[in-house]
């Protein structure tokens, strides 16, 4: 127990503040920016949150003290608040959520479409759901498996299915990067085997600063048409618009 949360704190600190040699720093430093702007633009201190495949809570530090934070997982988890199975109701009231924090969960559940419901049920009429989800990226099943990749409008048609309408939608790490990022990851691991981690180290941190740059220099089309991340701000129809 004691080795689970000593990994689970420096996970969370990683996600933070993720160190420029780290393998996934572009993907880490660019979602941790998009969440913190989504705190600075939707949240306050009397808003309720409720964070769905909350993991360790990684982002609880960029939300106010006071908010009511919850955190549901599918997974023997202790940092918790609620633990369900999936296809099982979360229990939460309808309408009670300000802000759904949905970071790297939907690509993992087969039946996304219960897992949507949920968070429509939830939402208040004049809340906010941040969601995130990988574009383009390797095969990594967690725990249960990983089942799809999202395109932009893939991720916006699912998300009006359920009665809720994209406000933004931006890449995390772009189609220029993605490239660089995939074999990154592959040659880390390679080096890392070989036990040659200081090369790994260093090849990230030069890999990582050309995906900066060309990041910075891509159109957002270009960027977004394979992104490795699509981190998406979306709220709930309102019934006037709906009808």
């Amino acid at each position: 127990m004691l080795r689970r949360l000593y990994a689970d704190t420096f996970e969370s600190r990683r996600r933070i503040k993720p160190r420029l040699w780290d393998v996934d720093y572009c993907l880490l430093h660019g979602l941790r920016n998009e969440v913190a702007k989504c705190v600075r633009e939707n949240v306050n201190g009397s808003s309720t949150i409720v964070d769905l495949g909350c993991g360790a809570k990684p982002y609880r530090p960029l939300f106010p003290n006071e908010c009511e934070y919850i955190g549901v997982d599918a997974c023997d988890n202790p940092h918790a608040d609620y633990v369900v199975s999936p296809g099982d109701e979360i229990p939460l009231e309808d309408n009670s959520a300000d802000l759904i924090l949905s970071t790297q969960v939907i690509y993992l559940i087969p039946e996304f479409q219960d897992y949507l419901a949920q968070i429509q049920r939830l939402l208040k009429p004049n809340g906010s759901l941040f969601i995130s989800t990988h574009g383009t990226w390797t095969h990594h099943p967690a725990s249960g498996g990983d089942y799809y990749r999202f395109t932009q409008d893939g991720l916006r048609y699912i998300l009006e299915q359920h009665g809720l309408e994209v406000a933004q939608m931006v890449p995390v790490v772009g189609t220029l990067g993605t490239g660089l990022h995939l074999r990154q990851l592959v040659i880390n691991s390679w080096l890392r085997r070989l036990r040659l981690s200081w090369i790994a180290a260093a090849l990230n941190v030069f890999t990582n600063l050309r995906i900066k740059i060309e990041d910075a220099v891509s159109p957002y089309g270009t960027r977004m048409s394979s992104p490795v991340i699509i981190a998406c701000l979306a709220r709930p129809v309102s019934k006037g618009a709906a009808a």
